[in-house]
Formats: C-alpha cells, structure tokens, sequence
C-alpha cells in the first residue's frame, strides 16, 4: 500500500536524500535498534529504504515523533 517505507536506523542515509511522496510509512525499532541480520531482511526482501533521523540515537517514542516531523518538512518541501 505505501509507495515509501522507511526504516529508521543510524547507518541509513540522510533524511533530506530521500524522495518521499503522501503514501509514507516509516519503521521505528526497539530501543537500541534493530539487529543487522533484521535490517538486511528488511532491505533485501522487502525493498524497505533505511534512513537516519539525526546525528543522536533516539529513544523509541521520540524518533516516532522526528521521524513523522522530517517526512512532514520533506512534504512540505522545507
């Protein structure tokens, strides 16, 4: 159903680098994040784009809000 989905993760490329369109899905992982054999199937199989969020590790409900807040200004062409 979405047309991106995107993974947040510290090793994914810059935020502003992505194209993103309205139909956006982003993936936020466990404190800590996610392990790499789970962002390689992510990447791999499912064709999921990871992204970082910034230069600092996030806790959970705090990268949901940035990572919604970076699409938003992607959208809004900031």
């Amino acid at each position: 159903k979405f047309k991106n989905i995107i993974l947040a993760d510290v090793s994914g490329i810059e935020m502003n680098n992505l194209i993103i369109n309205d139909n956006a899905l982003i993936l936020i992982g466990p404190e800590g994040g996610f392990d790499i054999p789970e962002i390689e199937f992510f990447t791999q199989n499912l064709g999921i784009t990871t992204a970082k969020l910034g230069n600092r590790r996030l806790r959970a409900e705090t990268a949901a809000i940035s990572g919604l807040s970076l699409i938003n200004l992607k959208l809004n062409n900031f």
